[in-house]
C-alpha cells in the first residue's frame, strides 16, 4: 500500500497493453511485446516494469491461475542510464576526513560505507546496529509522500532486510555518538525529530555547502553577508585559482558503494545482497557498466601511457 501510487504507474501501463486477454491467454511474446514498447526509457522504469509483470504472473503461478509465469526470461530493452555516479576519490576523502563537521556527515558516512538508500537511512533505528558485533541490519523503511513520513517494518522489498558489516571509520564514526543518545533514530532533524523530505533536502544540502567551504579553505560557519558562489568562482579565477565545487547526491553515495562492491571482488550473488536487490540482473547489470568502465579507464592509462613513452627523448647512449 505504501507504493501504491509509484506501483499504479506499471500497472496501468500492463493493464492497457494487456488489460483485454486472460491470464491464462497471455504468452511469454505477449509480455515482451508490451516491455518492447517501453524501450528508450530509464532503466530503472523499464525494470521496475519487468519486476510487475514477474510479480502478478508469478502471483497468478501460486495461485494456481496459470500453470508457468510467462514473465520468466524475458529480454529488457536497451534504457538510457541514470545519471548517479560514483564518488571521485577526492570527494570520498573529503567525507572520509569531514564528516564530523556537519551533523549530515553521519547520514553520508552510513549511505557511502553500507549502501542504504534514503528511506533505510531515515528509517534507521538505533535498535538494529550491533556495536559489539559490527553490523547494521536493515529491516525498515521510510515511506514518504507529501512530506509525510511513515516508518514500516519492512525494506522496499525481500531482498531488502539485509545484514552490513560495519567498517573501521563508519564504527568510529557511529561510537563518537554519547551512549545516552543511541536511541530513537540514529539520523533526525536539526530538532532531533524523524527526518521529512524537506529536513533531509536541507541538511543534505547544507553537508555539501560545508564540505565545499573546507575544500575552499573557508570556515565552515560563515556569518555576515553572503557571497554566492558565482562571485566567489570569479574572484578566484582573478587570483589564478580554481574554486572547487562539491555537489553529491545522495544516492551517489550508494552507487559508491556498490562500486567498491565490486573493486572488492564482491561475487555478484554477495553484492546483490548487500545492496538489497530484488533481482540478481540489476546487480549483473551495475558490475557489467563498472566493468566497461574499468576497460575503458584501462585503456586509456595505457595508451597515455605509450604516447608519453614514445615522445620521450632520446636517451640510447650512443657508441
Amino acid at each position: 500500500p505504501a507504493y501504491i501510487g509509484n506501483d499504479n504507474v506499471p500497472y496501468n501501463r500492463l493493464g492497457a497493453a494487456l488489460g483485454g486477454m486472460k491470464l491464462s491467454d497471455v504468452r511469454e511474446i505477449h509480455l515482451q511485446q508490451a516491455l518492447n514498447a517501453v524501450s528508450g526509457m530509464s532503466e530503472s522504469t523499464i525494470n521496475t516494469y519487468y519486476q510487475t509483470m514477474f510479480k502478478l504472473f508469478d502471483k497468478a503461478r501460486k495461485n494456481k491461475l496459470i500453470l508457468d509465469n510467462p514473465a520468466e526470461g524475458l529480454i529488457l530493452p536497451n534504457g538510457t542510464k541514470g545519471s548517479h555516479r560514483a564518488l571521485e576519490r577526492w570527494e570520498s576523502d573529503c567525507i572520509m576526513q569531514n564528516w564530523d563537521k556537519h551533523r549530515a556527515g553521519l547520514w553520508a558516512m552510513l549511505m557511502m560505507l553500507c549502501g542504504l538508500r534514503r528511506g533505510e537511512l531515515i528509517a534507521l533505528d538505533w535498535d538494529c546496529i550491533d556495536m559489539k558485533a559490527h553490523t547494521l541490519t536493515v529491516r525498515q523503511v521510510a515511506v514518504i509522500k507529501s512530506n509525510q513520513v511513515t516508518i514500516e517494518q519492512r525494506a522496499k522489498s525481500i531482498a531488502g532486510i539485509r545484514t552490513i558489516p560495519i567498517c573501521q571509520p563508519l564504527y568510529e564514526a557511529l561510537n563518537s555518538v554519547p551512549l545516552n543518545m543511541r536511541t530513537g533514530y540514529v539520523c533526525t532533524s536539526a530538532d532531533g525529530d524523524l527526518l521529512t523530505e524537506a529536513a533531509f533536502s536541507r541538511g543534505w544540502n547544507g553537508f555539501n555547502l560545508a564540505m565545499q567551504r573546507i575544500l575552499n579553505g573557508e570556515d565552515v560557519q560563515q556569518t555576515g553577508r553572503r557571497i554566492n558562489v558565482e562571485k566567489k568562482i570569479e574572484q578566484a579565477q582573478r587570483e589564478g585559482k580554481n574554486y572547487i565545487l562539491f555537489k553529491v547526491r545522495a544516492h551517489d553515495l550508494r552507487h559508491t558503494f556498490a562500486t567498491a562492491l565490486y573493486d572488492a571482488g564482491t561475487p555478484v550473488k554477495a553484492a546483490q545482497y548487500y545492496l538489497g536487490h530484488a533481482d540478481v540482473r540489476m546487480t549483473m547489470d551495475l558490475y557489467t557498466h563498472l566493468s566497461t568502465e574499468r576497460e575503458r579507464a584501462a585503456r586509456s592509462q595505457l595508451v597515455t601511457f605509450l604516447d608519453g613513452w614514445l615522445q620521450a627523448p632520446n636517451d640510447i647512449p650512443k657508441p
